[in-house]
């Protein structure tokens, strides 16, 4: 009877991990094509730079930058045990001391390019998941 519980637990835990879905960067920046550049920066506010083209065109440049902390990094054991007689050796031990907080920088830089109309005509975005930089 146990086993079966454990099988159902494990099942119900693997669909709820399959029902997240990530988020689609690229469709949430299509829905600004053909928007009005104005619009965007009232939405999301004065781009970080921007450059207008000898023909009208213009680039409108986002930057997001993100800290994670995360907390479970921890240290390597030190030590090691000799395994023969050639000398190889191998790491023994459990991680026992937390180093500390790690820390990753999320980078994500969102361009949009307009016609000389002011009229959002492309996207583009480079960067470390760009997902939570769609915040704004």
């Amino acid at each position: 009877m146990a086993k079966y519980v454990f099988i159902l637990i494990t099942l119900f835990t693997l669909s709820a991990c399959a029902t997240a879905q990530p988020v689609d960067v690229d469709k949430r920046l299509a829905v600004w094509i053909g928007q009005d550049a104005d619009t965007l920066v009232k939405a999301w506010g004065a781009p970080d730079r921007s450059y207008e083209f000898k023909n009208g065109r213009r680039t409108l440049e986002y930057e997001r930058n993100r800290i994670d902390a995360n907390s479970s990094r921890w240290n390597r054991p030190q030590g090691s045990m000799v395994v023969g007689s050639d000398g190889t050796s191998i790491g023994i031990g459990a991680p026992l001391l937390m180093d500390g907080p790690g820390f990753h920088v999320r980078r994500c830089l969102i361009k949009f390019e307009t016609n000389p109309n002011h009229i959002i005509k492309s996207t583009y975005h480079e960067g470390d998941n760009c997902a939570f930089a769609l915040s704004k």
